[in-house]
């Protein structure tokens, strides 16, 4: 798989796309389920960007940290902009503001401190790195309400790090 996503990366070079540069303003995704596991796929300026000025690895462990472990591999291209992801699939138990969810509060105030507690931390933890599209299809909340943030993509995006700068 790794190999798959190496060559069309390559393929941009041949192709004479500067992702160095900032006019070149461009993004490649990938999404493939295959046995068992999501294959994420990116690219672009933004994430080669990204690599040249964050550490990577110290964001995976914040993910998986967070997340059960959900990234099991990873791959990057720093020089071509781009990072490959073997995520375990998750599914969904409950959906971010769903009347079953909500149900397992006891109100709706302790519900919504719930949601701000596990958006606080996972932002926490992943700074300085941003996260901010907290739609219902991008959390995979499991049974013992812990939350799996399972759209990493932006995280990944340079102009999404560094939100004090």
């Amino acid at each position: 798989m790794i190999e798959y996503f190496e060559k069309n990366l390559k393929s941009l070079t041949e192709r004479g796309v500067d992702v160095t540069s900032p006019l070149n303003n461009f993004t490649i995704k990938y999404n493939m389920l295959i046995d068992g596991y999501y294959h994420k796929f990116f690219a672009g300026n933004l994430i080669y960007r990204f690599l040249q000025q964050e550490d990577m690895s110290k964001l995976i462990t914040s993910i998986n940290k967070m997340g059960n472990n959900l990234i099991v591999q990873y791959e990057t291209w720093p020089d071509l902009g781009g990072v490959y992801l073997k995520c375990k699939k998750v599914d969904f138990v409950y959906q971010l503001n769903t009347v079953e969810l909500i149900n397992k509060f006891d109100n709706t105030d302790a519900y919504l401190d719930h949601v701000i507690k596990n958006v606080l931390d996972f932002s926490r933890e992943i700074y300085p790195c941003y996260f901010n599209d907290w739609n219902s299809w991008n959390v995979e909340i499991q049974e013992d309400l812990s939350w799996i943030v399972i759209d990493l993509d932006d995280m990944f995006q340079w102009n999404r790090v560094r939100i004090t700068d």
